[in-house]
């Protein structure tokens, strides 16, 4: 066989007999089934005498009632949880660290780190040593933040 007809048959160029047979497929004929049935088809009046559907739609105010927010001052890591469980229930979180160790705020904020990973929250600092956790769909009111930054 010449590369020229190898070519051919690459390209599929090569005439039908030449082509040779496929050695592991052995094609299967079907009987022909005719037609799908012809669906029927209705006439312009009958189209405009049909109800028409409307779709409901509900109802939401453009405004939403802002989130709680919570004042936490957490002393200890084993007190971490006060931190992430309002948050898993959708409040905004203050707290501060001021009245623990730096190695031991360091983990609390590993912690709240990971909290906002897994719930889609966002952490932001307010001061030193005083942090903020926002759910992602919370809205915050300032006045309500301000006041827990007080409380603390």
């Amino acid at each position: 066989m010449s590369i020229i007809t190898k070519t051919k048959e690459f390209f599929g160029l090569a005439p039908l007999e030449d082509v040779p047979e496929d050695e592991y497929f052995d094609d299967e004929r079907y009987e022909e089934r005719g037609r799908a049935p012809e669906r029927e088809r209705g006439s312009f009046e009958d189209e405009r005498r049909r109800p028409e559907r409307r779709e409901s739609r509900s109802f939401e105010p453009d405004y939403a009632a802002p989130s709680r927010v919570r004042a936490v001052a957490v002393t200890s890591y084993a007190e971490a949880t006060r931190v992430g469980e309002p948050v898993r229930r959708g409040e905004v979180v203050v707290f501060d660290l001021s009245g623990m160790p730096h190695d031991e705020a360091k983990r609390i904020i590993d912690f709240a780190a990971g909290a906002c990973f897994a719930l889609h929250a966002g952490m932001q600092k307010m001061r030193p040593r005083v942090f903020r956790i926002v759910p992602a769909d919370a809205i915050v009111d300032d006045e309500a933040v301000e006041r827990a930054l007080r409380s603390l």
